[in-house]
């Protein structure tokens, strides 16, 4: 059950189409920290949208279900793996690989069975090209933990007035054309994004994931 976490690295390194190539020959989820959110089109079938203390319960189920990690581009933060829970990551019980330009952030918070040090599009290419499977049952595993705590819930289709957040982030999703970059601000609201916006083209999803970021929004816009 190989699963990818996807954390900036890729999106500083342009290596969504890697990402999504080598994905796709492993058959394997693509999960992604907070602050690699966007670097994969959520609407993929092999997306599985934000784990962590930000995230949504079945990102983080696909994650603990694991028994293969390729960590790519994060450092597996405290806020990725909920404080290192070890229902969602555990180095006892799964093997982890992490691919990272920073030679620190290899096995910095939790020791890996594999650290590749490298640029995230380079390496993922060198990997893609190597690389074989016959699993086919990623988009099910995706769609399976999806059906019980995904980017849908029933708040996101009330009528209710006034209108819940929720609804209005879906109305979003299915407002906005896929060329469109959202940011979000520190707050609730960049929670609501997380769990109901799906991105639909790699970059186009900017938020901060440290803590107190007020006023993100408008200048990551510019």
């Amino acid at each position: 059950r190989p699963t990818i976490i996807a954390g900036n690295g890729v999106r500083l390194s342009r290596a969504s189409e890697s990402l999504i190539a080598l994905a796709e020959t492993l058959s394997a989820p693509v999960i992604t920290t907070a602050s690699g959110k966007g670097v994969v089109a959520e609407t993929h079938p092999l997306a599985g949208c934000v784990m962590g203390d930000f995230g949504i319960e079945a990102a983080n189920r696909l994650v603990g279900e694991a028994d293969l990690l390729l960590a790519v581009g994060t450092r597996l933060a405290p806020c990725d793996t909920v404080k290192h829970h070890r229902d969602l990551v555990d180095p006892s019980r799964q093997k982890i690989i992490q691919i990272d330009i920073e030679p620190r952030h290899l096995g910095w918070t939790m020791p890996v069975d594999c650290g590749l040090l490298g640029d995230a599009a380079a390496t993922l290419e060198l990997l893609c090209a190597r690389a074989t499977s016959s699993r086919k049952d990623g988009p099910a595993r995706v769609s399976q933990a999806m059906a019980k705590g995904g980017f849908e819930s029933p708040e996101c289709f009330s009528k209710a007035t006034p209108m819940l957040p929720q609804r209005f982030v879906q109305l979003l999703f299915e407002a906005l054309p896929a060329d469109v970059v959202v940011t979000g601000d520190a707050g609730e609201n960049r929670i609501f994004l997380n769990h109901h916006y799906r991105v639909k083209a790699p970059g186009n999803f900017l938020q901060p994931a440290a803590t107190g970021a007020m006023g993100y929004a408008i200048p990551s816009a510019l």
